[in-house]
Order: structure tokens, then C-alpha cells, then sequence
């Protein structure tokens, strides 16, 4: 089991491995959500049941190697208001969902178009870094916005110069 805490200090999320409950301690009340996933994105029912492998987290990760096209964890949990923030490792990449704790609504960063509110960056480019009661904050790589900038400064400079001549 691991503990991850959002923007509040008086708040913690904890989740584990191979479990899709996710138990949050909000002003002394834990509140539990179960998230369930379609069977062929989650682990055979007989995982579950081998109770050596359950217990060794070395073959564990070997099952988890082998089988890196099914959800094994929840990953990156943030909260932040009635909104849950989280990540689930599918194949090679962690896939970014939000979901509204109130309406049971459900939906992935990457169907979430970036608009003039956060300047046309991605909404979650790498992971989620912090959240308070308001906001979910994540880190975005600059470099390819501020190259494609630079790319059209310089045509319009020359486009500029084309017709002064």
C-alpha cells in the first residue's frame, strides 16, 4: 500500500497495487471508491487467488511484465474538489482519466480539448504534480510550443520583409 497526498495537508489518498479501490481520509472521514474496469483490461480472477504470487512481489512484477496491456495499479492520484485525477498504466503509457466524484462521470485527458483558458497546452502532458480544492496542476515541456513560436515570428518577419522589398 502507498500513500499519496493532494494539495491539503490534512487530506491522503491511499490506493495499492492490483486493487482498484481507492480510500480517501477527508476531515476524518474515509470515503471509498471502487473503479471498475471491462475483464479484458484487468487481471484473470486466478491472480487473485495464487496467494504466493500475490505475496511475492517478484513474480508479481513478472506477471505484470508479461501482461503489460492489462490495468495493474492506479497511479498519480490527485483530487481536487469533486474531481479525481488519476492514471492507469495500459501497455507502455499511463492513460489520464478524470472522474466527477459527484456525478460518477468519467473522462480521459486525451479526449479534452486544450482551449484559450490554459493558453492551448496540453491539459496533462507527463503527470499531474499538485492540486488544491480548485485546480489540478501538471508540468508541461515547453520546448516544442516555444520552437513552433519562434518558427512563426520568423515567417512573418520574413513574409514582412518580402513585401517591403
Amino acid at each position: 500500500m502507498y500513500q499519496l497526498k493532494n494539495g491539503s495537508t490534512t487530506n491522503s489518498i491511499w490506493t495499492r497495487s492490483h486493487d482498484f479501490n481507492v480510500d480517501i481520509m477527508e476531515d476524518r472521514e474515509l470515503i471509498k471508491y471502487r473503479f471498475v474496469y471491462p475483464a479484458n483490461l484487468t487481471l484473470d480472477s486466478a491472480v487473485y487467488k495464487d496467494t504466493v504470487m500475490m505475496r511475492n512481489s517478484l513474480l508479481l512484477d513478472d506477471y505484470n511484465r508479461l501482461h503489460k496491456d492489462l490495468i495493474t495499479r492506479i497511479n498519480n492520484i490527485y483530487k481536487s474538489g469533486n474531481q479525481l485525477a488519476f492514471f492507469l498504466p495500459i501497455g507502455n503509457s499511463d492513460v489520464g482519466y478524470l472522474s466527477n466524484l459527484s456525478s460518477g462521470n468519467l473522462y480521459s485527458f486525451g479526449k479534452i480539448t486544450p482551449d484559450s483558458t490554459n493558453g492551448y497546452l496540453p491539459l496533462i502532458q507527463y503527470a499531474i504534480t499538485g492540486a488544491d480544492s480548485q485546480y489540478l496542476y501538471s508540468a508541461c515541456l515547453l520546448t516544442p510550443y516555444l520552437k513552433q513560436k519562434t518558427e512563426q515570428q520568423i515567417s512573418s518577419i520574413s513574409a514582412a520583409n518580402s513585401l517591403n522589398s
